[in-house]
């Protein structure tokens, strides 16, 4: 059976990222200062955007095609009267607009509401879409022709105008994964006739995780600690899941791909009701080992969904070496 390398540090770390440094960046200094190589983010932040950014360590990358459908919130500045081919202040200016006098608050609040629910955004030409094998971005800054993305489903869950200081709207975004921020600041500008950017942008939730459970990414990379909140270990990911400690036969079963009744073992599920309001299910050993995240097919089956090594524990004591 696959077993992993102990020296690894295996859980979810949430830290503050600053403007300034790529995710990618983020993800590499903490490569460094943990000298593992087995890390990744869970859902980028541009450049000039802070705030929350979860990263898989260790075997919990393995989770990433789950974790990565999570909500988010945002709270975010745009700038009217202008546009850029970024769609944020980094960007080349296209175009430059008068914010009229009379544009007031009321009528910012009622122009948000045509993009809370689904809808159908046009992601920006520079974003992390492929195309032909490369992000949209490597052709853009190339200077090679391509054509817009098509349109993709979104959801908006609420936006709420904070502020309008003008030519600033402050703004709090609730949105499902995969929305751009940047999109809907090009979108919102050309509902008004006055363009906008991203001026400012902070994560603040990440699906259950709150901004505020996080370290800053100097103070990690100064001292990097691997301790709650900011830092939970692989048997802790996720604890609002539903908890099954199984038999042997069962982990094995799964542990080879199989499916498994999900009836007989209703008695050894914490939180059973959970099975109802969450697609998967955490399974440990009897020794308290975190071995597969099931997915529940309720009320018949649990299907294998991502199996851990043996061993997965590795480094938690918030030590480098």
């Amino acid at each position: 059976m696959e077993r992993a390398p102990k020296s690894l540090v295996h859980g979810l770390l949430l830290i503050d990222k600053p403007s300034g440094p790529t995710s990618h960046d983020v993800v590499d200094a903490v490569r460094k200062v943990l000298k593992q190589r087995r890390v990744g983010h869970l859902g980028t932040l541009d450049p000039i955007a802070e705030g929350l950014l979860p990263l898989a360590l260790g075997w919990a990358t393995r989770l990433a095609p789950i974790l990565t459908h999570y909500d988010k919130v945002y709270e975010a500045t745009f700038r009217l009267g202008v546009e850029t081919d970024t769609h944020d202040r980094t960007g080349q200016v296209l175009a430059e607009y008068p914010v009229p006098s009379d544009l007031d608050e009321a009528t910012i609040v009622e122009k948000v509401q045509a993009f809370v629910g689904e809808i159908q955004q046009v992601p920006p030409l520079i974003s992390a879409k492929k195309y032909k094998g490369r992000p949209l971005y490597w052709w853009v800054r190339h200077g090679k022709p391509v054509p817009e993305p098509p349109p993709k489903p979104v959801r908006f869950h609420e936006i709420q105008v904070l502020q309008y200081d003008p030519p600033f709207v402050r703004l709090r975004i609730h949105c499902s994964a995969g929305a751009y921020i940047r999109a809907l600041a090009r979108d919102l500008g050309r509902a008004l006739g006055t363009g906008a950017v991203v001026f400012e942008i902070r994560r603040t939730r990440w699906g259950p995780h709150d901004v505020a459970e996080t370290i800053p990414l100097k103070d990690f990379l100064a001292g990097p600690t691997l301790v709650p909140p900011h830092f939970l270990s692989l048997e802790h990911v996720e604890p609002h899941w539903p908890r099954l400690t199984a038999h042997p036969r069962v982990v094995e079963r799964l542990l080879h791909g199989q499916r498994v009744p999900l009836p007989p073992l209703l008695r050894f599920i914490e939180t059973p009701e959970g099975l109802l309001k969450f697609p998967h299910l955490r399974v440990f050993t009897a020794d308290g080992r975190l071995v597969a995240i099931a997915r529940v097919e309720y009320p018949e089956w649990i299907h294998p969904a991502i199996n851990f090594p043996q061993g997965t524990a590795g480094r938690s004591d918030g030590v480098t070496e």
